[in-house]
Formats: structure tokens, C-alpha cells, sequence
């Protein structure tokens, strides 16, 4: 009897590493990977585990490949995450997804629509849901008897660093928000359980490549710095300046009144890190109905990812009005090369995660401009790409409320 294949729709970094961890895990089907180029050093992977493999260039010949889909894990590029998993649960197909699941609210709202459908499972890939560092140190604010009122939250990257034995490089296209802000919902909900974050302030720096956030989950308040382009990287949170994880190297340290230890004890013999946890609780939602529970999460996170995406995007639309055509600094690169993504994807002139087609993208606008000046860059972007719809026409303001001026990272 054919038990069918478990596939993995991608073929970049971050599916590399889900292949690394599949081979060495008990799976209920062949496996089947899905990328028009198979990723580097797979075959040699997969054979040192005596697991033979199945390739498809895309979807639609998995699809008709005649062999019964059992699940699939999605991990390839973020604009077309939503799309590829919408294609996969209407066809009955239960879906790990990485974040950002959507790019938007509604597309998120349509695939949780559509796994209840068809009632298989829609799961998340929230990483850090799965951190016994993380757990360890929600017990720690536990035994303190009470939320806490504050917490600060640090998250910074490098322009490039190793990461799993690989260079990580950031989409340029992909803002700040979508990246990294299911990221933060994930760790909020698992340090303070129950209390799902809502967004109160965002303010944008550095033309997006630096975000502070202002969130609330019950009684406690979060401040939130993220960052690209750090002088390194940096994972690190503080409950009422009484206890901290820093996490930049996992499992991290706890600090508690002076006194310091591993925030995971067991790390360095733990078959079950983040991601094998991850996919083993995917493996066993296989053949149930979706989890109320893995839809909130997913949906919770997809929305204030959105959420804050808009904010940004509106805050970026009026740097780049005051901004002439004639300065391009970092700012205002980051700016244009977010700004562009979203339209160029909208239009069908750049595929998703083409990264190369954004850079020429931007060296053919900057070409334009040279012989023809702009009066702003957010009048060249609507020229280039006609048809463009505006951020701050398609969100709710948020309260005004005050924002401290925030403190430089350590």
C-alpha cells in the first residue's frame, strides 16, 4: 500500500535546514521536495540516511504525480507562501507553513477559512513556540507570582552572518515587520501564555531598517527593537529589570537578581530541538481536523504582523515623499527596494523571492531618474509602477500615545 509522500515545497537556506532535520526523523511517507532547483548537498544528505527522494520542479506536478499528498511543509520565498499553501490545503493537503504565513490580513484569514473547509490542518511554523529555553524562562516569571508590567525585547541581525553552516542574508523586499514580527508574537505568547500581544506603537527608523514597537498582552506592556544591519546579532528580553534571557547564541542564559545559568540545561544532547519539535507536532495534527489552537496562533500572527507592516509602509510612503530622487542612503534604499517589492509582486513584473530581479530592478529605476529627475521618490515609484495602492489609504490609525526615546542597543 502506498503510504504516500510528505513534501517540502522549497529549496533555499531555511529549507535546508528542515531537510537536515527530516532525514534523521521517522517519517510516514516518502519524501518529496519541491523546487525547481534541488537544494545543494541534498542527495548526498538524504542517501547517508538511506532515504530515497522524490523531485517535482513545482506544485502542479506534485499534484500529478499520482501519489497521495499526506502533508506538506512550506518554505519558500515569503511572497508565496500564502499562495502555495492555499493551492495545497484546497487540495486536502494538511500545511506547515513558515512565517510569515501571509503577507496580508485577508490572505491570512482565507487559509485558515480554507483548512476548516476542508478540515485538515493549518500549522504555523512559530519556531520559537517550541523552545525549552523559552519555557524555562516563563517559569521563572511564574515562580515570581505575578505578570510582569514590562518587558523589553531586543532582536537584531547582522547584514550577513553563518547561521546552520550557511551564509543568512536578509529579502530586501520583505520588511522588518512580516520577517520578523510572528517571531515576536511567538515569544511573547510563549513567555506570558494566554495573553495574546496587541500592537499600540510602531515607529520607524533608519527608513525601516530599525522598528520600535509598543505592544500590550494583559497587564504587561512591550517594548520592542528590531534591527537590520546591526554590528551583531542580538536576542534578548527583560521582565521588570529582574530577569533577562539572552538567547543571541541558544539556548541562551538566565539571569535572575545576580545570579546566572543555562537557559537549557539539556541542549547540548537534545534530539528534540525547535525545529524537530515543530515538525514532529506537525507530523501528528496529520489526519486530524485543524486545531483551534494552531488557527489562532497562525491567525493572531499573520494579523499583527500586518498590522505593523502597514504602519511601516505608510511611515516609509512619507519618508520617500520628502525625499528627492537625487539622495539614495540607506534609508532611503531601504525604503524604495520594500516600497518597489510590493508593487513590482503586485503588477507580476518580479517573481517572489527573486532578490537579483529587485536589485535590477532598482538599478533600471535609478537609471530612469538619472535621465528624467523625479520631484520625490514616491512620485518615481508610482511612475515606474503605475497602479500602486498607498499603505496609509488601507489601514486604521492607531492611538497617538507617547513613545520614550528609546535606548541604543547595547
Amino acid at each position: 500500500m502506498d503510504q504516500g509522500v510528505l513534501a517540502l515545497v522549497g529549496g533555499g537556506r531555511w529549507a535546508r535546514v528542515y531537510l537536515s532535520t527530516l532525514a534523521a526523523m521517522p517519517l510516514p511517507g516518502q519524501l518529496a521536495i519541491v523546487a525547481r532547483h534541488a537544494p545543494p548537498g541534498v542527495a548526498g544528505m538524504l542517501d547517508a540516511a538511506g532515504r530515497p527522494v522524490l523531485l517535482h520542479a513545482d506544485v502542479d506536478g506534485l499534484l500529478a504525480s499520482g501519489r497521495p499528498v499526506i502533508g506538506a511543509v512550506v518554505v519558500n520565498a515569503a511572497p508565496a507562501h500564502a499562495g502555495t499553501a492555499l493551492r495545497l490545503l484546497q487540495s486536502g493537503i494538511p500545511v506547515l507553513v513558515e512565517k510569515p504565513g501571509a503577507t496580508d490580513a485577508a490572505a491570512g484569514d482565507e487559509l485558515v477559512e480554507a483548512a476548516r473547509a476542508q478540515g485538515v490542518a493549518l500549522v504555523p511554523a512559530l519556531t520559537y513556540r517550541h523552545c525549552a529555553f523559552l519555557e524555562n524562562f516563563a517559569q521563572v516569571l511564574r515562580a515570581r507570582g505575578r505578570p510582569p508590567s514590562r518587558l523589553r525585547l531586543e532582536w537584531a541581525d547582522p547584514a550577513a552572518e553563518t547561521r546552520y553552516g550557511e551564509v543568512k542574508k536578509y529579502d530586501r523586499g520583505i520588511g522588518l515587520a512580516l520577517d520578523v514580527v510572528p517571531h515576536v508574537w511567538a515569544i511573547v505568547a510563549s513567555v506570558l501564555g494566554e495573553h495574546a500581544p496587541h500592537l499600540e506603537a510602531c515607529r520607524v527608523e533608519r527608513g525601516g531598517l530599525r522598528l520600535l514597537l509598543r505592544l500590550r498582552a494583559g497587564p504587561t506592556e512591550y517594548e520592542v527593537l528590531l534591527e537590520r544591519d546591526a554590528p551583531r546579532r542580538r536576542r534578548f528580553l527583560c521582565a521588570d529589570e529582574a530577569a533577562a534571557i539572552d538567547f543571541s547564541e541558544e539556548p541562551g542564559t538566565i539571569a535572575v537578581d545576580g545570579q546566572s545559568r543555562c537557559a537549557d540545561p539539556d541542549w547540548a544532547t537534545r534530539v528534540d530541538r525547535p525545529v524537530r519539535r515543530q515538525l514532529d507536532a506537525f507530523l501528528h495534527a496529520i489526519g486530524h481536523r485543524p486545531s483551534d489552537g494552531a488557527l489562532g496562533d497562525f491567525r493572531a500572527s499573520v494579523h499583527l504582523a500586518a498590522e505593523c507592516d502597514a504602519l511601516v509602509k505608510a511611515q516609509q510612503e512619507a519618508l520617500l515623499a520628502a525625499a528627492a530622487t537625487s539622495c539614495f542612503d540607506g534609508d532611503t534604499a531601504c525604503a524604495v527596494h520594500e516600497l518597489l517589492s510590493r508593487r513590482l509582486l503586485a503588477s507580476g513584473r518580479l517573481a517572489a523571492g527573486d532578490r537579483a530581479g529587485l536589485d535590477a530592478q532598482v538599478a533600471a529605476l535609478r537609471e530612469a531618474l538619472a535621465r528624467a529627475p523625479g520631484s520625490s521618490w514616491l512620485e518615481a515609484l508610482a511612475r515606474f509602477v503605475p497602479g500602486g495602492t498607498d499603505a496609509h489609504d488601507t489601514i486604521s490609525p492607531l492611538p497617538r500615545v507617547p513613545w520614550p526615546g528609546p535606548a541604543p542597543l547595547p
